[in-house]
């Protein structure tokens, strides 16, 4: 496996790799049409087709009783950083305004594991845990980037809409597989998540849709597993 002098964004795009995750510079690659491209404040599934610039990107984000409501790991207040600590583990952090006072200390790390999976870790210290209103990530996607609209939760199938949409697509689920780019060569890979969650679409028509799991579960940290196929 090739080394990475990084950042930390997870992402994926072109290369002759197969079946095997390969490190280079600041990406993963796991496939010719995809790779994870770390940043210190988001990663995401990246995937590039000649010029064009196409993909899903993946941040953490909470919901909290500062007056602002909601950050992510994007937002410029929270100071995101981020240090290589070896070969295969990233490790970022971030301080989220709990109130108008009190601070969460966010951290997370992303690991590349000797089993081809990438292993992501998102957790938090506050002195008012009861501040934290909502906490999960966003899984931005385009719907030109599937080969069928739809994605898949524990083996269901279910449709991604095209027109300007909010709704639930599995409630109180435990521990799901979540499929994205199904069936699509070079980009499907899923998500196992670790925890009870909510999963909703946020579709627009013209622009770049999204999905968001919300971890239900009363944690400190949400952590899940990506598995390229």
């Amino acid at each position: 496996m090739k080394k990475l002098l990084g950042m930390m964004i997870l992402g994926f795009t072109a290369s002759s790799f197969a079946g095997e995750l390969v490190i280079e510079k600041d990406s993963i690659h796991y496939s010719r049409l995809a790779k994870f491209a770390l940043l210190p404040y988001h990663y995401g599934m990246i995937s590039v087709q000649g010029n064009q610039f196409t993909g899903s990107a993946i941040y953490f984000s909470m919901e909290t009783k500062h007056p602002k409501k909601f950050f992510s790991m994007m937002a410029k207040e929270v100071d995101p950083k981020m240090v290589r600590k070896n070969d295969t583990l990233w490790e970022a952090t971030a301080k989220i305004p709990a109130d108008e006072k009190n601070i969460i200390d966010l951290t997370t790390t992303v690991h590349v594991t000797q089993f081809n999976s990438i292993e992501v870790k998102h957790s938090w210290k506050t002195a008012v845990p009861e501040n934290i209103r909502a906490k999960g990530i966003f899984i931005n996607y385009a719907l030109k980037d599937f080969a069928k609209p739809c994605v898949k939760i524990d083996g269901k199938e279910y449709s991604l809409p095209n027109e300007n949409q909010v709704g639930p697509l599995a409630l109180n689920i435990d521990s799901p597989d979540l499929v994205l780019y199904p069936d699509c060569s070079g980009r499907e890979f899923t998500i196992t998540f670790d925890g009870k969650c909510n999963i909703y679409y946020y579709a627009n028509k013209d622009k770049n849709s999204c999905l968001r799991v919300n971890l239900l579960d009363d944690a400190n940290e949400f952590r899940y597993t990506i598995l390229p196929k």
